[in-house]
């Protein structure tokens, strides 16, 4: 069955990693997405976290720029030439949603603005997600994954310190930044569907970091109160936090039972220790008490610590792995529920893809994968769709348009 964007043809002029993750959600729900390049160079991602040292067809692919580009085609246009910018013009006439992250000023400069797209096609959904929004005083400053963070206040709520680590590892601003405006794009689909009416649609890479804050910001905003933050050896709940067993690896503890715990880790003697007696005063001693569970968990790995807790019958004494990346490979729910698939690369043969992490019944998410496209792979055959004639297509290469 066709997917839920089937039909949907979608123009990206967006490069690294936030804008284009939203074509890729688009892609992966069926849409045609068509992303637009530079000649000289393309989109700077394909030079980023190499897969490896082959080629893949006449280029590096990065594992950054293969995973945010699946599904797509790739065409190349100068569009500091007018005769690219007037090419664009006439993918819009046809088209249902043009996307982009680069600044509003550059947009405007290259006639791909808002006021000019829509009055070639009123009926055009228009996104854009620079940095730090479309509006204000810094509407034109350049800025990367981790200045989001910092800017949000992400940067210094995941530290267990009054000083910001240096970042989350993996580009989460781009991918949260990418994730919300694909959503957005297709409520603004939905929408034009209902009414009839194209409009424009603004976010920002610095937004979705605030939601990610969503509870910090609104519980300061309602209360003048800051969420409190303490390291792993002082939390406030000894009976909900991370201890290392046996083997080095961590598991988490979240115990909702005093004596149902003391039972499964032995602590017969503690159960009625005045210390630890009630929530109050486990609080007050609880870096005793972090003590003797860290201790207590060394003494088994954390498999065997599982299959211990898991036999004792202990609903109220919950646990969870703390995973390593390489761990994910073998989670058992992670596989069970599809979210890593394996796609057959052209030029790599097989290599693993996270999906994104829902299933429809009825109108599935794409599994059969379309590796990210070669740099202009797709021109000849995209201005052909458009109307351009063989011979256009020639002159438009030898005069440096596409």
């Amino acid at each position: 069955m066709a997917g839920i964007l089937e039909g949907i043809r979608v123009i990206e002029f967006a490069a690294l990693g936030g804008g284009p993750l939203a074509g890729l959600l688009l892609g992966d729900f069926g849409a045609d997405v068509i992303k637009i390049e530079n000649p000289a160079g393309g989109d700077p991602s394909r030079n980023m976290f190499h897969l490896n040292e082959r080629k893949i067809s006449t280029e590096n692919h990065s594992i950054l720029f293969e995973f945010s580009n699946r599904h797509k085609r790739g065409i190349t246009l100068n569009l500091a030439h007018e005769r690219g910018r007037e090419i664009v013009h006439r993918l819009i006439e046809k088209s249902d949603v043009f996307f982009s992250n680069y600044f509003p000023r550059t947009l405007k400069k290259l006639g791909l603005d808002y006021e000019t797209l829509a009055g070639i096609n009123p009926q055009l959904i228009y996104a854009t997600s620079p940095a730090f929004g479309k509006k204000g005083p810094d509407s034109d400053k350049q800025a990367y994954d981790p200045m989001a963070m910092a800017r949000s206040g992400m940067m210094l709520a995941i530290s267990p310190t009054d000083e910001p680590g240096s970042m989350i590892p993996g580009a989460v601003a781009d991918m949260m930044g990418g994730t919300f405006l694909g959503f957005a794009i297709m409520a603004g689909i939905l929408a034009r569907e209902r009414s009839g009416v194209g409009q424009e649609i603004d976010s920002s890479l610095f937004g979705p970091m605030l939601w990610g804050q969503y509870l910090n910001i609104s519980g300061y905003y309602s209360g003048n109160r800051l969420m409190p933050k303490v390291p792993r050896n002082n939390t406030w709940n000894p009976l909900s936090n991370s201890y290392q067993c046996k083997d080095g690896r961590w598991l988490y503890l979240l115990a909702r039972d005093w004596p149902e715990l003391c039972r499964v880790f032995q602590f017969e003697a503690l159960e009625q220790d005045p210390r630890f007696a009630d929530p109050m005063a486990r609080t007050k001693n609880r870096r005793e008490l972090i003590k003797i569970l860290e201790e207590a968990f060394t003494a088994r790995t954390r498999d065997e610590w599982i299959e211990h807790i898991k036999a004792s019958n202990a609903p109220n004494v919950l646990y969870e792995n703390v995973n390593t990346i390489p761990d994910l490979a073998n989670d058992t729910q992670i596989l069970a529920n599809d979210l890593i698939l394996e796609e057959h690369h052209r030029g790599l043969g097989p290599i693993k893809m996270l999906k994104f992490p829902f299933n429809f019944s009825k109108t599935p998410v794409a599994t059969a994968r379309k590796e990210a496209p070669c740099l202009g792979e797709h021109t000849d055959e995209v201005l052909a769709e458009y109307g351009y004639s063989p011979e256009e297509i020639a002159q438009f290469r030898k005069d440096k348009v596409i």
